[in-house]
């Protein structure tokens, strides 16, 4: 289950047998999205601060308190995230919202899924100009320096306690240094003032998925769910598949039927009754 926020503004610039295993997502993906309504932290924060102390006079005291604390954390952060506050305004949509995924070296070399990834704007209808609203995170300098090649938004989240420049296998340590150093960083996009949408690199977009997303949620989880329908889909994710190279392999099969499906006319497309080649090596790496 993947989990979705939205805020109370408007995105305007942000704005599926065993194939199912592989092919989840006919409108949003598992493990993609996680949003938060930046603009509402500190009007939570200070809502249960007020609720803890049951007094004006404590509340404020307490808020004084937490002003000044937050103030010595943001030294440390930017310490820790440095040039991040710099960069995000060049990154964010009209309304402060910013697409964030992250990569290793492994996922970012050419040819790999950073590629398919970006590939998946280009092709997908109307998403393109998304890209300019997207951070690639590199979790060692090898991505960087793939990123920096093919993308104008790279950020370097160095993560030194374990080996992350390879493919990590699901809940080893190395996964799991992975995924809470990306926590850390979204958490200081929040208190940058921005909201966030995450999604997971091995994640193609085909069209834009903040049409399905509330505007009125602080936060929101997307579930999956096969249709597979191509005049529905929205993104699609290569999850329950074992192995980069298996996962490179299947959704490079998925783009071409992908790019088959639009280059036919709109009657061509209700008609040609097309459908999605069988994840064949994902589903060898789960047996």
């Amino acid at each position: 289950m993947g989990m979705v926020g939205s805020p109370r503004k408007q995105h305007g610039g942000g704005g599926g047998s065993h194939s199912a295993s592989f092919l989840l997502g006919a409108l949003l993906p598992t493990l993609l999205l996680f949003l938060l309504a930046s603009d509402r932290v500190g009007e939570r924060l200070a809502s249960i601060s007020t609720y803890t102390l049951g007094n004006n006079n404590g509340s404020s005291s307490a808020h004084e308190q937490m002003m000044t604390h937050d103030a010595n954390l943001t030294d440390t952060e930017e310490r820790v995230f440095p040039g991040l506050a710099e960069l995000l305004p060049r990154v964010a949509t009209d309304d402060g919202t910013v697409i964030i995924t992250s990569v290793n070296e492994a996922w970012s070399r050419p040819g790999s899924l950073l590629d398919l990834f970006r590939a998946g704007f280009n092709s997908g209808e109307g998403i393109a100009h998304l890209l300019n609203h997207t951070l690639i995170v590199a979790v060692d300098p090898g991505a960087l320096a793939h990123c920096e090649a093919v993308h104008p938004h790279c950020y370097l989240l160095e993560v030194t306690s374990a080996n992350v420049s390879s493919a990590n296998r699901f809940m080893t340590r190395s996964y799991l240094e992975l995924v809470w150093a990306k926590l850390e960083l979204q958490q200081r996009v929040l208190q940058l003032g921005y909201s966030y949408l995450f999604t997971d690199v091995d994640i193609m977009w085909l069209r834009n998925p903040f049409r399905h997303i509330s505007l009125y949620a602080d936060m929101a989880v997307s579930t999956d769910r096969l249709h597979g329908e191509m005049d529905r889909v929205c993104t699609m994710h290569a999850n329950c598949c074992i192995g980069l190279e298996n996962k490179v392999h299947d959704l490079t099969n998925m783009a071409a039927d992908w790019n088959n499906y639009t280059s036919l006319a709109p009657p061509e497309r209700r008609d040609s009754g097309r459908t999605w080649t069988a994840p064949a090596q994902c589903e060898e790496s789960m047996s």
